[in-house]
C-alpha cells in the first residue's frame, strides 16, 4: 500500500466545538449496561455519565458522521490515520476503542465489568458486535470486517488468543499505534529505538557531500534500501542521520531489526520517520529485507562489512564510506592544530577515518590537560600508538611493550629486511601513484609479511620493534577466542576484526599463525570442509585488506601456499650466530652481574641458544640472586642454561659448569 508522509494540511483548523469519538464510544458502552444492574458500582456511575443525547443507532451513526467531518484536535491523528489507509468504519472504532482502554484505566475495568466474567479489559469480538449494532454498522459482522481488513495486514490491530471462540478472542492495537495517536512527540518510546542526531563531525567533506547526492536518490525512489558500511559506528550513524535529515525526516536506530515493533509501519509513516536497521553478519550470510507493513519510504541499513542483501520491495543502493585520502584528513588535523605542519605530518602518517581522527585529537587533548597544557603532536602519536579508543574486541590483546634499536638484536640481513618492511609500511598509502598502470588498477595499500623461524628468534619482538617505529598500536590476534566450532562464526570473528582493524590503521599480529592459515586439506568430512572454508575466507579477505598483518610461524610449510604467493614480505629468522648471542646476552642481563667479557664470550659461543631461550635464563638467574640479595654470578647463569636445554630435551654443552 503506497503511504505519503503526514502532511500537517491533513490536521484540520476547528471551526466550532467538535465532537469527541471517545465520548461518542462511552456513549454507545453505556447502552450495554445490564438493564437489571441494582449496584451503583464506580463503572456504572461512570457509563451513566456519558449516555448523553446519543441513544438510538441513527443518533449514534449521525454523531460518527459528524465526527469524519470535523474531529477534536487531538483525535486528528486518528481520523488521518483512517483516512490514508482506507480503514472501514469499524475498524475506526475498534482501534479508538482500544487505544482508549490502554490510555485511560476506567474505561479497561468498564469493558472487564461488561463483558464479566468471559472477557477482560480489553474488547473481545462478542463485545465489539454489540458496540457495532448501536452504530448500525454491523451488517457484515464485525469479524469478518475486522479479520479481513487493512488494520489487521497493516498491524494497526491485533488479535490475541485465536485459539479461543471467536466472540471471546480479544483485539488490542500495538504500542508503536499508541504512541503514534498521541499528540505528543513520542519518537523516542519506541521500544529498542532510538533518534539519531546528524554530526558532521565524524564525516569527511567527500562523504558529506555524498549523503545529500544520496538523500536526492532516495527522494526521486522513495522504495530504496540504502546500505552504509563502514567500521565506525560513529560515522554510519552520522551518515544516516544527515541523509534522513537532508530529506526533512528523523533517522531511528531500531536495535533488533530482525523483531521490529509490531505497527512500526505506521509509526514510521505519520512521524516522517526514517527507520535505520544496524545488522552484523558474516561473510557468507545474507539478509532479506521484507517491506514493512504500513510504511513505504526509505529504509537505511547499517553494516560492517560485505554481505548479500536482497529485497523483492526495495531498490539497493550499496555504499561503503572510504577512508579520507591524505588532503582530507590534513584538512581535519587542521581543527586541532591550525599552525605549523602538525596537521600535515598527521596526515600523512595515520590512514585513518574522520571519526577515528575525531576521537583520537579529543584523547589526545585529555592527556594535554593532565599535565596542563596545551594538545602538541606528540600527544597524538602516544595515543595512538597505545590503541587507546580502537575497541577492537576481546578477539585482540594488546602488546604494550615498545621495542627499541638496541632491544631487538638481529644480524645485518634480517634488520635490513625489517627496515625494508618498515618502509613498505611507512609509504603504503601512494607506492602506486607514479608506477606503470598495471600496478595502479590492483593496488591496495595494505602489506602482509609472514616472520618464519624456531620459537625464541625474535619474530614477535621484531613485530613489536616494527610497530613502535610506525607508531601504530600493536594487537596480537587470540585465536582461541577467534576460532568457534558454530559454523560461520570464524569467518563472522575474522570479519568483524579485520573490519575494525582497517579503519583504525593498527598493526594485526597472528602469532603462530598456522591454526589459521594452515593448508587446505581433501574433504573427508565435514571438519575438512569448514576448515577450508575459513581458509577462503581469509584468502579472499587478506587480498583486499588495507592495514598491515603480519604472521608468524615456526615453519614456511606449514603455511597454505595460496597465502605465501599473496604475501608482500616473507622474513626468515635463524638462529643466532656467535656475535648476536653476546649482544643478547649483555641486552638481556645489563649492568647487574659478575660476569667478565671472557665468559660472555664463552656463553656465546658455546651456548646455541636463541633470545627468548637467553631471556628465561637471565630471569632464572635473577631469581636466584635475588634470593641472596646480590647480583647475577656465572652458577646462576649456567643453572638457567642448564634449564632451558633440559626444555628443548637436549644435552647441556661440555665446559660450562664452573
Amino acid at each position: 500500500m503506497s503511504v505519503e508522509l503526514l502532511n500537517e494540511n491533513e490536521l484540520q483548523v476547528e471551526t466550532q466545538a467538535p465532537l469527541r469519538l471517545d465520548n461518542l464510544i462511552l456513549a454507545g458502552l453505556a447502552q450495554l449496561m445490564p438493564a437489571n444492574s441494582q449496584n451503583d458500582c464506580p463503572e456504572q456511575a461512570f457509563l451513566r455519565g456519558h449516555l448523553g443525547e446519543h441513544y438510538s443507532p441513527l443518533e449514534m451513526k449521525q454523531g460518527l458522521d459528524r465526527w469524519l467531518e470535523q474531529p477534536a484536535l487531538d483525535e486528528q491523528r486518528l481520523h488521518v490515520l483512517f483516512t490514508r489507509y482506507s480503514l472501514e468504519l469499524a475498524e475506526l472504532l475498534t482501534l479508538c476503542l482500544c487505544v482508549m482502554v490502554e490510555k485511560q484505566t476506567m474505561v479497561g475495568r468498564v469493558l472487564a465489568w461488561l463483558q464479566d466474567p468471559a472477557g477482560g479489559s480489553r474488547p473481545t469480538f462478542g463485545l465489539l458486535e454489540k458496540l457495532l449494532d448501536i452504530f448500525a454498522l454491523n451488517n457484515e459482522g464485525i469479524s469478518t470486517v475486522i479479520l479481513t481488513g487493512a488494520a489487521i495486514e497493516l498491524q494497526i490491530l491485533h488479535i490475541a488468543n485465536t485459539e479461543a471462540p471467536l466472540p471471546e478472542q480479544i483485539v488490542s492495537t500495538p504500542l508503536a499505534v499508541i504512541l503514534t495517536l498521541s499528540a505528543k512527540n513520542n519518537i523516542a518510546r519506541l521500544p529498542q529505538c532510538r533518534q539519531i542526531n546528524a554530526s558532521g563531525l565524524a564525516l569527511s567533506e567527500s562523504s558529506l557531500d555524498e549523503c545529500i547526492a544520496l538523500a536526492h536518490a532516495l527522494s526521486a525512489n522513495g522504495t530504496t534500501l540504502l546500505s552504509i558500511s563502514t567500521s565506525y559506528r560513529e560515522e554510519a550513524l552520522a551518515a544516516a542521520a544527515l541523509v534522513a535529515n537532508t530529506l526533512g525526516k528523523t533517522a531511528l536506530l531500531c536495535e533488533s531489526p530482525a523483531k521490529l515493533p509490531s505497527g512500526c509501519g505506521i509509526f514510521f509513516s505519520l512521524n516522517k520517520v526514517i527507520p535505520v536497521l544496524p545488522l552484523e553478519f558474516g561473510p557468507e550470510e545474507n539478509w532479506r529485507q521484507n517491506e514493512i507493513p504500513g510504511y513505504a519510504g526509505p529504509i537505511i541499513v547499517l553494516c560492517n562489512n560485505h554481505f548479500a542483501i536482497e529485497s523483492p520491495r526495495y531498490a539497493i543502493v550499496e555504499w561503503r564510506i572510504p577512508v579520507p585520502d591524505a588532503l582530507e584528513r590534513e584538512k581535519i588535523w587542521q581543527n586541532y592544530f591550525p599552525e605549523g605542519n602538525a596537521a600535515k605530518t598527521l596526515a600523512a602518517h595515520y590512514i585513518q577515518s574522520a571519526a577515528r581522527i575525531h576521537k583520537l585529537a579529543a584523547m589526545a587533548k585529555r592527556e594535554a590537560a593532565k599535565h596542563c597544557r596545551s594538545t602538541a603532536l606528540q600527544d597524538v602519536i602516544n595515543t595512538s600508538r597505545d590503541g587507546k579508543g580502537d575497541s577492537l574486541g576481546s578477539l585482540v590483546q594488546q602488546i604494550t611493550e615498545p621495542v627499541s634499536d638496541e632491544g631487538l638484536v638481529l644480524d645485518a640481513s634480517l634488520r635490513k629486511q625489517l627496515n625494508s618492511l618498515r618502509m613498505r609500511c611507512a609509504n603504503r598509502e601512494n607506492l602506486d601513484d607514479k608506477l606503470g598502470i598495471s600496478i595502479r588498477q590492483r593496488y591496495h595499500r595494505g602489506v602482509k609479511a609472514l616472520m618464519v623461524g624456531p620459537s625464541g628468534t625474535g619474530k614477535t619482538l621484531s613485530a613489536s620493534w616494527l610497530a613502535a617505529h610506525l607508531n601504530l598500536p600493536l594487537y596480537r590476534v587470540d585465536s582461541a577466542s577467534v576460532v568457534s566450532k558454530y559454523i560461520g562464526e570464524t569467518e563472522k570473528n575474522l570479519a568483524k576484526l579485520l573490519n575494525k582493524a582497517e579503519s583504525g590503521d593498527v598493526v594485526l599480529l597472528f602469532d603462530e599463525a598456522d591454526s589459521l592459515f594452515a593448508k587446505r586439506t581433501e574433504v573427508k568430512d565435514s571438519s575438512d570442509r569448514f576448515a577450508n572454508s575459513q581458509t577462503n575466507y581469509l584468502l579472499q579477505r587478506l587480498e583486499t585488506y588495507k592495514g598491515i598483518v603480519l604472521l608468524t610461524s615456526n615453519s614456511r610449510a606449514r603455511i597454505d601456499q595460496a597465502f605465501l604467493r599473496r604475501l608482500d614480505h616473507i622474513i626468515e629468522f635463524t638462529q643466532p650466530g656467535p656475535e648476536e648471542r653476546r649482544k643478547l646476552w649483555r641486552v638481556h642481563l645489563g649492568n647487574s652481574h659478575l660476569l667478565n667479557q671472557k665468559t660472555l664470550n664463552r656463553l656465546a659461543a658455546k651456548c646455541e641458544l636463541g633470545g627468548g631461550h637467553i631471556r628465561n635464563a637471565v630471569l632464572t638467574a635473577a631469581v636466584n640472586a635475588q634470593g641472596r640479595n646480590s647480583l647475577i654470578e656465572y652458577a646462576d647463569i649456567v643453572e638457567g642454561i642448564e634449564c632451558e636445554y633440559r626444555k628443548l630435551g637436549k644435552q647441556m654443552p661440555m665446559g660450562l659448569k664452573a
